[in-house]
């Protein structure tokens, strides 16, 4: 098969994946299960032979032990041993008693009557019904006789085991059809009632007359049975094998539980409680002369400790709500199930009776793993709360405070957030709880506060040593806002999965691949009139120029109106075409591109002969395009390649693509765009001749569009400002001044847009030549009062200074008397400005209140975010959403909102990690040195005053960054990479 088929193929499959993928709905993880309050401990009995005086007293024993729950079979056969006619009396006093001695009955509906069975199973009364009907009626009497007094019912008893399911193979949709019949009238009957499936035995068999209790488990579920129960009811009978041995589908032993929990979480139903109804280790007692039993046998000693061992298992499986012990006292003196027994024949106890017994008092007051309702008994409040099963509120006592003690590895706590202004306080073994942020006393605090009133779910403290640990929780606010909602305790980490945004690689990787795929071979074997071709593909080529080049003027006008995002895709679009006409007009008839001065004098009617495939024709397209090479090219895909990871791994993916896209992609588009279209006679070139004499000519009219569309655009937005503040209207009156903020949301944006642009302007004015000296100087006057007017302190007192001193620098010689002149009166208007905004400035330096105060806590809850995720940071304009809820400490509370740490170094790192950090310096260390190169190259004259502005303007940038934001607005990235773009020309040679 030729390599293109296979690799078409493979891009459409991929493709139709991906679309399919991306169909269906986010995948949501399986949630937690609730922990029970209290584990149904407990036992299992035979008491239908007792009387009065024994019942009262076994299960007055069993209740002193410190158990809580025993199940009982009802026989069906004993019950109705004829159709319509009940015995009850045996199984009133059975739950008379429990009640009396307040324990739980979990009822085991098993055994069909003569008259329910079918002929070939008259002799086997553990055989299930011939019609489901009958039993159906069976459970509805029995539910509807209990109701309030037995809450728990089991549907059958090991119906993967011969002879429990008569005389025919193991069915589990047969026993689905029971379960379901069972549970039916069971809840119609009672609807408070629990149906638990059957207790499955532990075998290996795989089929026949046994049946796996896991294959059993699978095929149950797969016939539909998941919604017919409450709680799937297992045997871990842990056989020879200690408590902790290694679970395996071919073994028995007690941890087999967890392989049957996997069956359920592979079929979503990770929530769904289980009941161990048998667990236990055989110890026959001593001088036994009964039958042998079915189990291998250990010691007394070895019971007891196992046991206890095993309880303790369970109560770290947040699944597992109940656990009974195999059995207690049988009725025949050679019954094998002595070996069970909490007390000997004699009624002396076994060691099992002292360890289930300490073991269950021991940590009742430990929460488990699992998730936990605020109701939870372990779970002491002290002070005026207000406590539900739904959520937990604080009183506006100073003393409330939640302290329990659990077992595990990682503790999270579910919170109402809301538009309110809270925090909590949380400590785990006395010290700040470690997944949390700290206040300056080193405390670790949860911020309630979040505008969208998002339930949230927080790790407050993990990677806890295995064992006990206790919390405690001190409210801080939040009273009558019902903030806690739940508790969940990890005893192992949970694995993180993939996300959406994979799917969309897969969607881009098969497009690309079938584009890739895509035969010229039609082109190439078209035959058209040559010399009509080559004028309507040179015509075309040029007005698509045209359109792009004016689509930069249009993008650099607009940039305070935030919206070049069309422009700027329209931009690429045309420069694509023009440049794909040009290549296939020079492929399909032998000419080249004027440019790079390689048009041929003959024209071709002959097909193409050189591309031979897709992969040859897009690397000449890409090659096209991308060249000549630029020496930012590689910093900034660097840069782009490392926003992208960091937004992959966002948390709020949404906002973080959208900044991808409007911030780095759009803007790298435009750089692109200007370093291309400026190529040659658009940029500033220094060749040498062979002689060795360098050649230097000026920046051409394309240079001048982008930067008069720069310029322009920067004197109508201080327009519209200085408009603002004649009139007085939509304008930030704060601090004593009126500020304007022109089309900006805050005149802190404007200022950071301004003060980049008025280094060029008063750089062309004063060093420039002709009427664009004076042009640039009369927009300056328009730009300089607006930027003040801003009252901006990071721009009158960083920006603006560090752009003259980095003109003063550059041009040395009399041009420092120039900058001193201007420093000067800069200085003079910043008195003025200090003096008319004095409220403004007058607390810069005071670090205890104001602004100064609360910059200093941002930065030091972005330095807390910066370590918490140090490689990839947050993700881009995940900032806000992580400060608010998470970071911002409490002392800084009157400013919460905050989308940016107002600090370079900071607000790379926390947006894209040390990577974005090291790439950011790359990129803008490579910009300095191209424009450094750039300016070196020019004459003197507007082009060079220009450059010369620019390299200001990031100067200004920088000094402004130390403060406030320097990059990761649109209109920023733009103007960077605007600078990018014409400072990238290489040097071309001149032969």
């Amino acid at each position: 098969m030729p390599w293109r088929a296979v690799v078409l193929a493979v891009s459409i499959t991929a493709v139709l994946a991906a679309l399919w993928l991306l169909s269906q709905p986010p995948p949501t993880p399986s949630p937690l299960p609730w922990a029970p309050e209290r584990l149904h401990l407990g036992i299992n009995v035979d008491l239908t032979t007792h009387d009065d005086a024994a019942l009262d007293s076994t299960l007055g024993r069993l209740a002193q032990l410190g158990l809580t729950t025993v199940r009982q079979r009802f026989d069906w056969n004993r019950i109705e041993p004829a159709a319509g006619q009940f015995t009850w009396d045996a199984y009133d006093r059975i739950v008379a008693a429990a009640n009396a001695n307040d324990l739980e009955l979990l009822a085991v509906l098993d055994g069909s009557p003569a008259w329910a069975r079918a002929a070939v199973d008259s002799a086997n009364p553990l055989a299930p019904p011939q019609e489901r009907a009958d039993f159906g009626r069976f459970a509805a009497h029995v539910a509807a006789r209990y109701a309030g007094k037995i809450n728990f019912y089991q549907v059958w008893d090991e119906p993967n085991i011969a002879p429990h399911w008569g005389a025919r193979f193991v069915d589990p949709a047969a026993y689905a059809g029971l379960l379901r019949e069972g549970y039916v009238q069971i809840r119609a009957a009672d609807p408070n009632a629990v149906v638990l499936t059957a207790s499955l035995a532990p075998t290996l068999e795989t089929g026949g007359a046994n049946l796996s209790d896991i294959a059993f488990l699978e095929q149950l579920l797969a016939a539909g049975a998941g919604g017919w129960f409450d709680a799937v009811a297992i045997a871990p009978y842990g056989f020879d094998q200690a408590p902790d041995a290694r679970p395996s589908a071919d073994r028995l032993n007690y941890r087999r539980a967890e392989l049957l929990h996997d069956v359920l979480a592979r079929r979503g139903l990770t929530a769904m409680p289980m009941w161990a109804t048998a667990a236990g280790w055989y110890a026959p007692p001593a001088g036994w002369n009964g039958p042998p039993a079915p189990w291998p046998a250990v010691t007394e000693e070895q019971q007891g400790a196992y046991a206890a061992q095993a309880l303790d298992l369970a109560r770290s499986w947040p699944w597992l709500h109940g656990w009974l012990w195999a059995g207690e006292q049988p009725a025949q003196a050679d019954d094998v199930r002595w070996g069970f027994a909490l007390h000997r024949p004699d009624g002396s106890e076994r060691p099992l009776a002292a360890a289930l017994a300490q073991a269950a008092t021991a940590r009742s007051d430990v929460l488990a793993p699992g998730r936990h309702q605020p109701t939870a008994p372990a779970l002491h409040y002290s002070g005026a709360w207000r406590v539900t099963s739904l959520a937990a509120d604080p009183a506006r006592s100073p003393d409330d405070a939640l302290t329990f003690r659990f077992t595990g590895r990682r503790l999270d706590l579910e919170v109402q957030r809301g538009n309110y202004w809270a925090y909590l306080i949380i400590s785990v073994d006395g010290q700040p709880a470690n997944a949390l942020p700290r206040q300056e006393n080193g405390d670790a605090f949860l911020v309630l506060y979040d505008p969208l009133a998002a339930r949230a779910t927080v790790t407050v403290a993990d990677r806890l040593a295995p064992g006990e640990h206790q919390a405690t929780v001190h409210p801080v606010g939040g009273w009558g806002q019902w903030p806690l909602l739940a508790l969940t305790i990890y005893d192992e980490l949970p694995s993180p999965g993939l996300s959406r945004p994979f799917d969309w690689l897969l969607l881009i990787g098969g497009l690309l691949g079938s584009l890739a795929a895509l035969s010229w071979n039609r082109l190439r074997a078209l035959t058209v009139n040559p010399i009509v071709m080559v004028g309507l593909a040179t015509t075309a080529a040029i007005l698509l120029e045209w359109a792009a080049q004016l689509m930069l003027f249009l993008i650099a006008f607009t940039l305070p109106l935030h919206s070049p995002e069309l422009l700027t895709w329209l931009g690429l679009a045309f420069f694509i075409l023009s440049r794909l006409i040009l290549l296939v007009a020079g492929e399909r008839f032998g000419i080249g591109d004027r440019r790079s001065g390689t048009w041929k004098a003959g024209i071709r009617r002959s097909p193409v002969s050189n591309l031979r495939s897709p992969v040859s024709g897009l690397r000449s397209l890409v090659s096209g395009l991308c060249s000549p090479p630029s020496p930012l090219d590689l910093p900034l895909l660097a840069f782009l390649a490392v926003a992208l990871l960091s937004t992959l791994q966002a948390a709020n993916f949404g906002v973080a693509s959208r900044e991808f896209r409007t911030v780095f992609l759009d803007a790298a588009i435009f750089y692109f765009l200007v370093s291309r279209l400026l190529t040659g006679d658009g940029r500033a070139t220094a060749s040498r001749s062979n002689e060795g004499e360098v050649h230097r000519r000026g920046l051409g009219s394309p240079f001048w569009l982008v930067l008069d569309g720069l310029a322009l655009g920067a004197a109508a937005v201080a327009l519209v400002g200085l408009g603002q503040a004649i009139l007085g209207a939509d304008i930030i009156r704060a601090e004593g001044v009126s500020r304007v903020r022109a089309f900006y949301g805050s005149p802190n944006n404007l200022a950071l847009y301004l003060e980049r642009v008025l280094p060029m302007l008063l750089a062309v004015a004063v060093f420039g030549a002709g009427r664009r000296r004076w042009v640039y100087g009369g927009l300056a006057a328009l730009v300089l009062p607006c930027l003040i007017l801003t009252f901006s302190r990071g721009a009158l007192m960083l920006g603006l200074p560090a752009g003259l001193l980095v003109i003063g620098l550059l041009r040395r010689g009399r041009t420092l008397r120039v900058v001193s002149a201007g420093l000067g009166a800069g200085a003079v208007g910043l008195v003025t400005v200090l003096a008319t905004g004095a409220a403004r400035f007058a607390g810069l330096f005071d670090f205890q209140t104001g602004t100064s105060f609360l910059r200093l806590k941002l930065w030091r809850g972005a330095w807390q975010m910066a370590l918490d995720f140090p490689w990839l940071g947050v993700g881009p304009d995940n900032f806000l959403y992580a400060y608010r809820t998470r970071y911002v400490l409490p002392s800084a509370w009157e400013e919460l909102n905050l989308s940016h740490p107002h600090n370079i170094l900071l607000d790379f790192w926390t947006r894209l990690g040390l990577a974005g950090v090291a790439v950011g310096a790359w990129l803008l260390t490579a910009a300095a040195r191209a424009g450094w190169r750039c300016y070196r190259a020019l004459p003197d004259g507007n082009e060079r005053a220009a450059v010369l502005g620019l390299l200001a303007g990031l100067g200004a940038a920088l000094a402004h960054g130390l403060v406030d934001n320097s990059f990761f607005l649109m209109d920023l990235s733009f103007f960077f990479c605007l600078c990018a773009g014409l400072f990238s020309a290489p040097p071309q040679t001149k032969s």
